[in-house]
């Protein structure tokens, strides 16, 4: 387990408005509004930026990054080539901003991950009309939460070169996943586009990369059960939102420490919120998916780790250790 990476007073600061949105707007009534408002606040991801005035450029980019991320994939939902598309130019993109704009964590291929939520929203039958003033409105609210934190005055973090090792993986991992996934008929070809794209797109060697792969099925493995149990308790929707809620502020707390333990919250965190965008769905069945494909994602990953390395090892890479003291 690391040390927190941030502090309990900048979580609260950057979590609490997002986590208080997936409790209220449900308890009003409001389910599916509450969930597009708290995606809108995805950018509070970026918030712990040091100095205020790069912090305050950089929300204001990302949060503009974001709906138009999501509304592209909105609007290319049912089409696959036109979002195989999308994704390799969101991911052009997001470098491009980031080497005008240097973005810190969690980096410039957030917005590709938000093309293919974008797809799950547009399956719920929403528009980008519909959706995009719930998501200015979260986007808003994560630019004043982020930028009124306190200014340590340390200046905006220098730029650095593209991995281009890791824009190629990345870029055919999402490619060659959704594709696959989509052909064959899962009916979520998103979670193995998270998993291959949340695999690779972290500094490391095979080693660490591969640790990676394995937390993401394990923690997935480990939720799936967790899912399973809260569905046997079978409790009201509004307590399933405040649940939401408190996985969020938890996966806050616990994901930077280790990135398997941080799954297992997080799986259990999209099961929840996959059903209430698609209470029709059997449980189980959901919840048995997420673990098939985060599988075959995962594997993806661990395939193009494989078959694309690096010429000379790269001087940011952390030092091999064993597998025990990856995990811990």
């Amino acid at each position: 387990m690391r040390p927190p990476f941030l502090a309990l007073s900048e979580r609260a600061r950057l979590g609490l408005p997002t986590v208080l949105i997936l409790i209220i707007f449900p308890l009003a009534g409001c389910y599916f509004e509450g969930l597009l408002v708290g995606l809108g606040t995805y950018p509070v991801l970026f918030g712990a930026i040091p100095d205020r005035e790069h912090r305050a450029k950089v929300m204001a980019a990302v949060g503009v990054g974001l709906i138009l991320a999501m509304s592209v994939g909105i609007l290319v939902t049912g089409n696959l080539w036109w979002t195989l598309g999308a994704f390799l130019v969101v991911a052009v993109a997001g470098v491009a901003l980031d080497q005008a704009l240097p973005l810190g964590p969690p980096g410039p291929y957030f917005f590709l991950l938000m093309v293919g939520g974008g797809t799950v929203v547009g399956q719920a039958g929403w528009t980008v009309m519909q959706s995009a003033g719930w998501l200015i409105l979260g986007a808003v609210i994560a630019f004043l939460v982020a930028v009124a934190g306190r200014d340590k005055g340390t200046g905006p973090p220098p730029g650095r070169p593209v991995d281009w090792l890791m824009f190629w993986r990345v870029s055919i991992g999402a490619v060659v996943v959704y594709a696959a996934l989509d052909l064959t008929g899962d009916p979520h070809p998103f979670w193995g586009l998270l998993a291959t794209v949340l695999v690779l797109c972290f500094l490391g060697d095979g080693l660490v990369l591969g640790v990676r792969a394995f937390h993401r099925v394990f923690g997935t493995v480990l939720g799936f059960l967790g899912y399973w149990l809260w569905t046997l308790i079978h409790p009201p929707q509004e307590v399933d939102f405040i649940a939401m809620g408190v996985l969020l502020w938890i996966v806050m707390a616990i994901t930077s420490r280790n990135y398997g333990y941080g799954v297992f919250f997080i799986t259990m965190l999209a099961l929840l919120m996959t059903q209430a965008l698609a209470p029709d769905a059997p449980p189980l069945d959901l919840a048995a998916g997420r673990v098939i494909t985060t599988t075959a994602g995962a594997g993806i990953a661990v395939i193009l780790v494989a078959l694309l390395r690096p010429s000379s090892p790269r001087p940011d890479e952390p030092r091999r250790r064993g597998f025990g003291a990856i995990w811990w």
